[in-house]
């Protein structure tokens, strides 16, 4: 703000329509550059939720699995299908990435875009399964 800058925070990091907001009202102010302060959970819904752990040490099979089930997510994949499935079918995005292709509702392009540009395997272990 001293510098001129538009500041916009978003309290909570998973709360999409708070988000979506916020880069709308960058977006809207042309006259000075934005910048957008989210607050986030490291770790967000895994056991080590908040915890240094959650950088560098993977989760086991039971902490995904409750993971999961916190988050809302099928603790199982489809029949037939792992979470770590890439292929034609989905457009190159795991299990996971799909479900939140849904939940976005045409929020993801930017998402898309990027995975155009970026290797796939650092997207599925990294932005998209971590979201």
């Amino acid at each position: 703000e001293a510098y001129g800058w538009q500041t916009i925070s978003v309290a909570e990091g998973n709360d999409v329509a708070a988000s979506s907001a916020a880069m709308d009202a960058a977006r809207a102010d042309i006259t000075r550059p934005s910048l957008i302060l989210v607050r986030t959970h490291i770790g967000f819904g895994s056991p080590e939720q908040d915890s240094y752990k959650a950088h560098g040490s993977p989760l086991g099979v039971e902490d995904v699995k409750r993971t999961k089930k916190k988050l809302g997510w099928p603790v199982d994949p489809p029949s037939g299908q792992d979470d770590d499935t890439q292929g034609a079918d989905n457009g190159g995005w795991s299990y996971a990435g799909v479900e939140l292709r849904k939940q976005c509702d045409g929020q993801c392009i930017g998402f898309e875009k990027m995975a155009e540009l970026q290797d796939r395997r650092f997207l599925r272990n990294g932005i998209l399964e971590s979201v």
